[in-house]
């Protein structure tokens, strides 16, 4: 992604105390100190012009975080402007009519996509990536049979929900198309 981006002429800055978007722990309840991580990246973020997210669910996050500050009018304008702020990759990449980079092969890559929840549903981003997948000339995609269905591996539902969660990857990815062995979660080992 940073590559991408400094190829396309960007600049790319990795703030300097930047930490978790803090879903995790909200959703683990413990909304006290999400707010203490989002105020963090709120005032950190604050400072740029673009905030660009590889992953769907700090994405998000991010783009709810005035939601978390619902009672407090300063912290939730300040959270809402930070959020304007956030574009997920391929959103960034297709709206800045930037090219992706293409990967150096003789003959094309057969690649699909796969829809990540926090993407497709709760960001309603979901052509963007296609577009970035069909301008490589070097990318050969084929659309996935249920790509925006769900994968069963969510946050911690994979591991608090590990039956549920096997049943719906084995709807997802049967044991006959997998390239290589699948165990998730992996087995925990004693130390």
């Amino acid at each position: 992604m940073v590559h991408a981006l400094a190829m396309a002429g960007i600049e790319v800055i990795t703030p300097d105390g930047l930490g978790c978007c803090g879903m995790a722990v909200h959703n683990a309840g413990d909304g006290q100190t999400a707010r203490a991580m989002a105020r963090s990246n709120i005032d950190i973020l604050s400072a740029y012009d673009c905030v660009v997210t590889g992953c769907a669910t700090c994405g998000s996050t991010l783009k709810q975080y005035g939601q978390w500050f619902a009672d407090n009018a300063l912290m939730h304008r300040k959270a809402q402007a930070v959020s304007a702020k956030v574009v997920d990759f391929s959103e960034f990449l297709v709206q800045q009519g930037l090219p992706a980079t293409p990967h150096d092969a003789s003959s094309p890559i057969k690649v699909t996509y796969h829809d990540p929840c926090h993407l497709k549903w709760h960001q309603g981003i979901g052509e963007f990536p296609r577009k970035v997948l069909h301008s490589l000339s070097s990318v050969e995609f084929v659309e996935m049979e249920s790509a925006d269905a769900c994968c069963g591996l969510g946050g911690t539902f994979g591991v608090k929900h590990r039956e549920t969660s096997l049943a719906i990857q084995a709807k997802k990815w049967p044991p006959s198309k997998r390239a290589v062995p699948v165990s998730w979660p992996p087995p925990v080992r004693a130390a």
